[in-house]
């Protein structure tokens, strides 16, 4: 069974069409079991993605099309020799979702005012723990030299990802039906083969039928970025970057090699990929605490402090009332929020640190 692991939806802003609800029931409608999100250089979508499938039986997978330098992220970038690619990164599992965040935030922070978010191979072999990684579309940096024939670049490129993705990087095979994706595919078996990489049938999917092309294009058009409105020449134009339905995509994969399992590679990505972001949890950082307390027991042993240290006597009034709120916020679960507080206004006061409340 094929799986849809390069999906874009409306959070890849200004590029895609498809809201999640009309992504997924979509996906319900053509009998897809498994579903994956992977929006440009964003997580936005990836509760509400949850959210959605689980309510339609779906399974899904987060992930996320990220901006690569060709070189260093460091450095300027859009340059003749520190080009920006794309490249797909899917979670396996908690590991790999945490890790997945961090290299979204370090691609839009680090450094600080860099006009397009990337990472870079040393970036994400530093964070690849739990995650599957997809070659990239028409965008990828092994489009780009492929289509150029410099399959010795390509070669040591994977090589360098091979090192530290090892069975969790897989080639991706697209279905467009142009000259230049023909070439690219042909080149990308032979890599397979020679260095024993798998390969997966994809469909990068911007919109959900064929007659929504015309809505990615005047999306495209808003945007004040000029070279972004040429984007669309350049790379969506001549193809269909629908949501393919099974009937489509065997169509497209059928005249490749059997043995190369394409749509069968999908499903063990899809094995692979067992993430389910806990909700209705609160999720505060761990606070040291001395031994021998929970952490409302210490909670109410500052608040018991505070009372001396301010000069306020601890009358039967003022200890029921200070038990009254001590007793709502420990059962509410927010004795380990305001520890994290009290912890950082202490930290802030030490280090002279103007400091406000608000509540």
């Amino acid at each position: 069974m094929f799986t849809h692991l390069h999906t874009h939806s409306h959070y890849s802003l200004l590029e895609a069409v498809p809201q999640i609800p009309d992504l997924v029931a979509k996906a319900k409608s053509y009998g897809y079991t498994s579903l994956a999100l992977t929006d440009n250089n964003n997580l936005y979508g990836a509760i509400d993605f949850q959210k959605q499938c689980k309510k339609a039986g779906i399974k899904s997978i987060i992930g996320c099309e990220l901006s690569i330098a060709e070189t260093n992220m460091q450095s300027h970038i859009n340059t003749s020799t520190n080009r920006v690619f794309r490249i797909v990164l899917l979670c396996k599992n908690e590991v790999g979702y945490k890790n997945l965040i961090k290299l979204v935030s370090h691609a839009h922070t680090i450094p600080a005012g860099k006009s397009t978010p990337c990472i870079d191979l040393g970036e994400l072999k530093e964070y690849s723990e739990g995650l599957i990684c997809l070659t990239g579309h028409v965008e990828s940096y092994i489009w780009e030299k492929l289509r150029t024939d410099d399959i010795e670049e390509v070669s040591d490129y994977l090589i360098k990802l091979q090192e530290f993705l090892g069975e969790d990087l897989y080639l991706e095979i697209n279905s467009l039906d142009t000259a230049e994706a023909k070439q690219v595919n042909t080149h990308l078996l032979k890599l397979s083969l020679d260095l024993n990489i798998k390969a997966v049938a994809s469909s990068n999917s911007h919109y959900l039928s064929s007659s929504d092309k015309s809505a990615q294009k005047v999306l495209m058009g808003i945007s004040n970025d000029i070279d972004n409105k040429d984007r669309f020449d350049r790379v969506f134009k001549n193809g269909n970057f629908s949501f393919h339905s099974p009937v489509e995509i065997e169509k497209s994969y059928g005249s490749f090699p059997e043995e190369m399992n394409l749509i069968a590679n999908t499903q063990e990505v899809t094995d692979k990929c067992n993430l389910i972001i806990n909700l209705g949890e609160w999720v505060f950082p761990k606070v040291s605490i001395p031994d021998g307390f929970t952490q409302g027991e210490y909670l109410k042993k500052l608040v018991y402090e505070g009372f001396q240290a301010r000069g306020l006597e601890m009358n039967e009034a003022n200890k029921a009332r200070a038990d009254y709120e001590l007793d709502v916020i420990i059962y509410k679960g927010f004795d380990s929020y305001l520890l994290c507080v009290a912890d950082l206004l202490r930290a802030a006061k030490e280090r002279n640190i103007l400091t406000n409340i608000r509540g």
